[in-house]
């Protein structure tokens, strides 16, 4: 199987996955929030779950840095994950719309 195939369906679904993330962090930025509970430590663990899911695959696709920890996959696979891929993405925007405009990456309770 070509890579370009699978590097062009994971590239859907990364920007589905920010697009989901920032249309429902947006909306949930205009309610009032009535406690924060946000300390330094989940601070710092934002830091490499962002690097982790946003910055990495990113670097993958676009540069050759991890180039040395590419594999072959078999063609099976990428027709296995892409309707798994879909349904995740389908969970998480579920999740995020009933949620709503409580949405929140960190604890905090809104009005």
């Amino acid at each position: 199987m070509d890579l370009r195939i699978s590097e062009v369906i994971f590239i859907a679904g990364f920007i589905a996955y920010v697009v989901i993330r920032g249309v429902y962090d947006r909306r949930a930025g205009t309610t009032e929030k009535k406690l924060s509970k946000f300390s330094a430590a989940e601070k710092l663990l934002l830091v490499p779950v962002g690097v982790g899911s946003l910055l990495l695959p990113l670097v993958y696709l676009f540069t050759p840095l991890v180039n040395f920890a590419n594999y072959a996959v078999p063609t099976a696979f990428v027709w296995i994950g892409t309707p798994l891929m879909l349904f995740a993405l389908w969970l998480f925007w579920r999740s995020h719309a009933d949620l709503g405009r409580n949405f929140s990456m960190m604890v905090e309770i809104r009005e």
